[in-house]
């Protein structure tokens, strides 16, 4: 029995050294090639911009009318053009889904206060 063990033991280390001079190698090439694309893309794009700007006030979005006249941002032209209106369609979704979820929430109150009234008409 104890021979069975080792013998086991033996090709399990045999298959666990050939799947890790398969796999390390594979991780470290795939590592390295990803660092060198997202590399490629910083170098390309230097002024890229991180993430997007939302300008927040007591909790709302502000649309871009009512930014101050004093305000700077950074770069040219085209990118505050595209920053802006960047802006004026996150208003115009967030006002969208604003208007979707107060009709939603009126829907399921009518639905709830519907099923209250029919299971008090059974009782």
């Amino acid at each position: 029995m104890l021979l069975l063990f080792d013998a086991s033991l033996i090709v399990f280390f045999k298959f666990l050294q050939i799947f890790l001079w398969i796999s390390i190698p594979a991780l470290l090439m795939g590592m390295l090639i990803t660092t060198v694309i997202h590399y490629k893309n910083k170098r390309k794009k230097p002024g890229h911009l991180n993430g997007p700007f939302f300008f927040e006030k007591e909790g709302s979005y502000t649309s871009f009318n009512n930014l101050p006249l004093n305000l700077f941002l950074h770069g040219d032209h085209q990118q505050t053009r595209k920053i802006m209106n960047f802006l004026s369609y996150s208003n115009a979704r967030y006002i969208a889904i604003q208007k979707d979820f107060k009709t939603l929430t009126e829907k399921y109150q009518q639905l709830q206060l519907n099923g209250y009234q029919n299971f008090e008409q059974k009782n």
